[in-house]
């Protein structure tokens, strides 16, 4: 089973059949059946951008039951410190903070795949300001 990190964007067009990348997602989530990762505040986001459906927020329950996923806390010291670096360093993109709990947990798992339609952010976001991300949509031709 593949492990991805995913983003706030991936489960909005997971859940939004308007979205633009809804079929994309839909596609590598059900061909894949990756086990995911993600972050209080990508899921603070998330139901967020989706407060308009009622149903939102347990359908995106459903798809955390089902993809098995791992959501991490950023309540620590040194993982909000970290993510505030790292959003001073990405100020000119910018980097929210949902964005820097991802490379701050990428940094700490190890995973370099991620489930995101934020291009522009994670082509240039580095891991330990080194690695670069692999976004896995790219794997799945529009």
């Amino acid at each position: 089973m593949n492990t991805w990190i995913a983003d706030t964007g991936a489960f909005v067009a997971a859940l939004d059949p308007s979205d633009f990348h809804h079929q994309r997602v839909a596609v590598a989530l059900q061909s894949e059946r990756p086990h995911l990762w993600t972050t209080v505040p990508v899921i603070t986001e998330a139901l967020h951008l989706l407060s308009d459906a009622t149903d939102a927020p347990a359908k995106l329950l459903e798809l955390l039951r089902r993809t098995h996923a791992r959501i991490e806390g950023t309540a620590e010291w040194h993982t909000l410190q970290s993510a505030v670096t790292l959003m001073e360093k990405y100020a000119d993109l910018p980097m929210d903070f949902a964005d820097a709990s991802l490379v701050v947990l990428a940094e700490k798992i190890g995973v370099r795949d991620i489930l995101t339609t934020d291009e522009r952010g994670f082509r240039v976001f580095r891991i330990n300001g080194r690695q670069s991300f692999h976004l896995v949509l790219d794997d799945f031709p529009a």
